[in-house]
């Protein structure tokens, strides 16, 4: 059985972990980058305190935690970014591009994170955080960045009705990746 709950503060070191599956390794490049430059004692460290913080509208009290078997299996981030928003950095220069579509959903939903422990995968739980996700937006415009090489991510994405509407050059890093740019799905109607 799954379950979807708000998350707790308690559950920032899970959120960051998953928060670096969903983005394959590039978030704890630069959390890494972050504690290199003397803001924690590990790219985790970072992670974790990042989510705890309030400094962006990523964190513990936008997301939501799939539990299966009593244990955090999945997460998801996502909020609403008022027209008033101001994005504000500094920001990692790997992100710039992801930002720059970020602003794009300015008046809408976005779905900033969304990702499954491995040992979980095949149960539904992307779907069922999906679709919470979804049931939290609202009529509002939902929109999705997500990185082109992602297939399960985009298929998933594409069953629930959402199509490309934008895409940004990916910033390669020193770990070598398939990804090429940053797609920014959005949901028909919304």
């Amino acid at each position: 059985m799954i379950e979807i709950r708000p998350a707790t503060a308690a559950d920032c070191a899970d959120l960051a972990i998953l928060d670096d599956i969903a983005g394959h390794g590039l978030t704890s490049e630069a959390w890494a980058r972050a504690a290199a430059a003397g803001q924690g004692a590990s790219a985790l460290e970072v992670g974790r305190e990042s989510y705890l913080g309030e400094a962006t509208p990523c964190n513990w009290r936008n997301a939501r935690v799939a539990m299966s078997d009593d244990r955090a299996a999945g997460m998801s981030v996502g909020y609403y970014l008022p027209e008033t928003t101001n994005f504000t950095g500094p920001f990692d220069p790997v992100f710039e591009p992801v930002i720059s579509l970020f602003k794009k959903a300015v008046g809408g939903w976005l779905l900033d994170a969304l990702a499954v422990y491995s040992v979980f995968r095949g149960k539904g739980i992307a779907r069922t955080l999906l679709d919470d996700q979804m049931a939290l937006a609202g009529d509002r415009p939902f929109h999705i960045v997500c990185a082109d090489d992602n297939a399960p991510a985009l298929g998933l994405y594409r069953s629930r009705g959402f199509d490309v509407v934008e895409r940004a050059d990916f910033v390669q890093t020193e770990t070598p990746r398939d990804t090429k740019e940053w797609l920014l799905l959005k949901r028909p109607g919304s």
